[in-house]
């Protein structure tokens, strides 16, 4: 899905850098700033915003964007999790097993798509 691969970029660079950063020592308040979880609550403002402008769907295609960064987000923690655990490398990722991730997954993305649904229809009445 096109309108979503910038935010899957996005979501890369933000695990793999605090990733990086706490292996080698970063002091948690600096990489606490770099954090999945924000970047879950203003992503589907942007995306928002793009489907009032660029009138890329309905709320189908906007579950569809918003499952399809939820999923890769948390895929990416996962991993993130599994490479802590292997190496040991002392970052804050934890494994929370397959029942937490599935049900974030589900919460989640429904969260998020009615972020994304509020502020696109703000985005329309105020266009």
């Amino acid at each position: 899905m096109s309108i979503t691969k910038i935010y899957l970029i996005f979501l890369s660079i933000f695990v793999v850098l605090r990733f990086v950063l706490e292996a080698f020592g970063v002091s948690g308040g600096v990489t606490s700033e770099i954090s999945v979880t924000r970047l879950y609550i203003f992503l589907p403002i942007f995306l928002g915003i793009r489907f009032a402008k660029e009138n890329l769907g309905g709320l189908k295609d906007m579950l569809l964007a918003n499952l399809t960064y939820f999923l890769w987000g948390t895929l990416l923690v996962a991993l993130a999790a599994g490479a802590e655990a292997a190496l040991d490398a002392g970052t804050h990722y934890v494994y929370v097993g397959l029942g937490g991730i599935l049900g974030t997954l589900v919460v989640g993305t429904i969260v998020l798509t009615i972020i994304c649904w509020i502020t696109a229809a703000i985005n329309r009445k105020l266009s």
